[in-house]
């Protein structure tokens, strides 16, 4: 029975660090991806951002989403990053 305990336990565990460290990759790309929506909602609302430059960085930014969902947070970071300068938000 403690052996049970014990390994049972111990799965518990990897399983609460494995879903901890998904949830730690992801939180960057969702945070970067709710400015850049964001801030495409203001451009589009005030005009001070082209529509072209618009597209471009909704663009990019459903690359990065989508890079992000298949687990290649890296380049998600970088597609991502060039939306936000697009729109001149701060890095």
């Amino acid at each position: 029975m403690m052996k049970y305990l014990l390994v049972t336990a111990g799965a518990l565990s990897l399983a609460s660090v494995l879903f901890l460290t998904n949830a730690a990759y992801a939180a960057p790309c969702d945070d970067d991806i709710a400015v850049i929506d964001l801030a495409l909602s203001e451009a589009e609302v005030t005009g001070d951002i082209d529509a072209e430059t618009r597209a471009r960085a909704a663009q990019l930014r459903s690359e990065g989403a989508a890079l992000c969902k298949a687990g290649h947070h890296e380049q998600a970071a970088e597609k991502l990053a060039m939306a936000k300068e697009l729109l001149g938000i701060p890095q």
